[in-house]
């Protein structure tokens, strides 16, 4: 909470009209569906409209082992992926109701062109002990898949939903990963001299968020069209490649997403 706090007296401080009353932090563990659970209810106390939600917790190289309830294997697959489909599922009837909203995900150049998905592992037993990337492209790779099949359940609600890529941008996202693993600091060297400011890494996802003649055109991916700079420029268009162009793929993908939470949180999902 000390990061939202902060954002939220900078935003007081360059936008002196913005109140406590207005911008209302509140916490929610992505690695943990009793604290999405959780969220979800006291957002729901609040009787607020949701017009727009943008899952943006990620996580690249970092602790082994589950999720904070212990219910998922997958500590990355959890945050990356789990985590914001069930949020994401237990806000649709806010953002139904809100309408016009937009849902935004964050996903990934890496997941893109390196993720696979393990159709015998969809839990993450395995990714566990594997190659610690393998977990986060994997993650990204059915978020995008996620996203694109979310997209067509909600046409003609009022609802869109998008893909976002922020590009290679100077984020925690890599400052945050361990650094035992050779890669994690590869990265966070590349970081330091070569990415872009978060600013520019934000843009993707305010635009899907907020632009105007998008409404209506849900399924879009939004980013840096090519593999390298990937900086610098946004575009919109359809998926990169591979299973996030299969619709087959994502409806399949979906479906056992939902039997697979249901089964976790024990109480099932519609």
């Amino acid at each position: 909470m000390p990061g939202a706090r902060k954002a939220v007296r900078d935003l007081q401080r360059d936008m002196p009209h913005v109140t406590e009353t207005r911008v209302h932090p509140m916490f929610v563990d992505m690695t943990s569906f009793t604290s999405i659970t959780k969220f979800v209810t006291d957002f729901s106390a609040l009787s607020l409209p949701l017009h727009g939600l943008v899952n943006a917790a990620g996580e690249a190289m970092g602790p082994a082992g589950r999720g904070a309830d212990g219910k998922m294997p997958s500590h990355t697959l959890v945050t990356n992926y789990y985590g914001p489909f069930y949020l994401t599922h237990l806000l649709l009837q806010h953002l139904t109701t809100s309408a016009p909203a937009r849902i935004v995900n964050f996903c990934s150049a890496l997941g893109e062109f390196m993720g696979k998905v393990d159709w015998n592992d969809l839990r993450g037993e395995k990714l566990v002990d594997s190659d610690p990337l393998a977990a986060y492209n994997a993650s990204k790779r059915m978020l995008s898949m996620m996203t694109k099949e979310m997209a067509v359940r909600c046409k003609g609600t009022g609802v869109d939903v998008f893909a976002v890529h922020p590009g290679f941008a100077a984020t925690n996202l890599w400052h945050k990963s361990l650094r035992c693993y050779p890669a994690a600091r590869a990265f966070n060297v590349a970081e330091e001299w070569f990415a872009q400011h978060p600013f520019y890494g934000a843009l993707p996802a305010l635009y899907a968020l907020s632009e105007p003649h998008l409404q209506g055109r849900s399924g879009l991916y939004i980013g840096p069209p090519e593999m390298f700079p990937l900086m610098f420029h946004t575009r919109v268009g359809d998926y990169w490649r591979g299973e996030s162009r299969d619709e087959a793929a994502c409806t399949r993908l979906y479906d056992l997403t939902v039997q697979i939470v249901a089964h976790t949180v024990s109480d099932g999902l519609q």
